[in-house]
């Protein structure tokens, strides 16, 4: 799963953590955050502290796997532009199944930004 923004990052966190049935408050302190600090990442706050984002993915069981875009998309020409204005990251659940990130974003959208 490529994950391009903060945003799609905090929906991957809330999707995971809902799935396990956990509050805001049990994976804040899981990791050692506030509650706070959770409604941000999960609203796409993009000045959280990395060091706890990867606490709450290991929280929640995903793995983070970064490679070079040519190892995921195949080589681009010489010269060619990135297909995107951020680098992507891999997100890889340990448990069977992947979530569907465009499952996710248009599931929030038609709900609206709903709430913990």
């Amino acid at each position: 799963m490529h994950i391009r923004s903060a945003r799609e990052l905090g929906l991957l966190i809330r999707d995971r953590r809902r799935r396990l049935s956990l509050t805001q408050a049990e994976l804040a302190e899981r990791i050692g955050a506030s509650r706070h600090w959770v409604m941000g990442v999960e609203a796409g706050k993009s000045t959280v502290e990395v060091g706890l984002v990867l606490a709450a993915l290991a929280a929640l069981d995903l793995v983070c796997d970064l490679r070079p875009r040519e190892m995921l998309t195949g080589a681009r020409e010489p010269g060619a532009p990135p297909e995107a204005s951020h680098d992507a990251a891999t997100f890889t659940p340990t448990a069977p199944g992947r979530p569907d990130l465009s499952r996710i974003l248009s599931r929030t959208r038609a709900s609206g930004r709903g709430r913990d």
